[in-house]
C-alpha cells in the first residue's frame, strides 16, 4: 500500500507531501492525537520508509 501524507513540520512553517510504501506489517511510524489538537507523529522507526522520506517525531499530519 502506498501512503501519501502531507506533513506540517513541527518547528517550521512549511508543508511537504510525503509519499512512501508500507513495509511489512506497519508504516514505520506511530501517531498520537486525533482529537481537536490534531494528529501528530509520536515516533518513527529507524531505517523505515517513513524515516527515509523525512517524517520526524512531532510532525503534524494535516491530511491522509
Amino acid at each position: 500500500m502506498r501512503y501519501e501524507v502531507p506533513v506540517l513540520y513541527f518547528n517550521r512553517s512549511d508543508t511537504r507531501y510525503v509519499s512512501f510504501y508500507k513495509e511489512g506489517g506497519g508504516a514505520g511510524l506511530r501517531i498520537a492525537g486525533g482529537n481537536h489538537t490534531g494528529i501528530f507523529i509520536s515516533g518513527v522507526q529507524e531505517s523505515s520508509q517513513a524515516q527515509r522520506e523525512g517524517v520526524m517525531e512531532g510532525d503534524e499530519v494535516i491530511k491522509v
